[in-house]
């Protein structure tokens, strides 16, 4: 006596058709008053409006994976639920910490800074260092230093162009440059195409 199989076992063939008293996973719609025993075994899991017709699980382009009865993770402990996604968009919230190229485009405007210089003798010593500005001596032969003065003295003044200082604000554009293509990532795993099939006409299963 040949194997027969239970109603409502779903096989994979390498064939290109559904064995006799079997039908594809395709999540097709079928009638109830045909196949009473494989609806009295899956109802309406998989869909179907359970007064006229229910439908056989949908295995088209997914994997099959195990159920686990005592998980309270939703995805893995109910059977019939479908969940996963063949590609998905990236989103800010689950990109990873990265950085992007920044090129600095500051206005080109000149900054004018007013110096104030003496042509007599300094009234005050030079700083450490010797850093002083000052004009040619009116008499060379004169003794002494020319150098800053304090404001309250400023006469004359000079103005100096073309001078970098420390502090301030810088004005300008930052312009970041932009990657990618906006393309969904493909989150399909190596997989190999083969048929699924459910079993309408069998011996029925009965419970342990």
């Amino acid at each position: 006596m040949g194997y027969k199989s239970l109603v409502g076992e779903i096989i994979q063939v390498g064939f290109p058709f559904s064995p006799l008293n079997f039908c594809y996973c395709f999540g097709q719609e079928i009638d109830i008053s045909q196949h009473q025993a494989l609806y009295s075994l899956i109802g309406t899991i998989y869909g179907g409006d359970g007064r006229v017709c229910f439908n056989v699980p949908d295995l088209r382009m997914r994997s099959p994976i195990g159920v686990d009865s005592n998980s309270d993770d939703l995805y893995f402990s109910n059977v019939g639920f479908k969940w996963g996604y063949a590609e998905v968009e990236l989103t800010e919230s689950v990109m990873p910490q990265h950085s992007h190229e920044a090129t600095f485009f500051p206005d080109n405007e000149k900054s004018q800074a007013r110096v104030v210089a003496t042509k007599t003798l300094a009234t005050e010593p030079s700083s450490e260092g010797g850093y002083q500005i000052a004009t040619q001596r009116s008499n060379p032969s004169a003794s002494g230093s020319f150098g800053f003065v304090p404001p309250e003295g400023a006469e004359p003044t000079v103005e100096l162009g073309g001078m970098i200082g420390g502090g301030g604000e810088a004005a300008g554009n930052v312009s970041i440059e932009h990657y990618g293509g906006q393309q969904a990532v493909q989150m399909r795993s190596p997989c190999l195409v083969i048929n699924f099939a459910i079993c309408f006409d069998g011996y029925y299963p009965h419970r342990p």
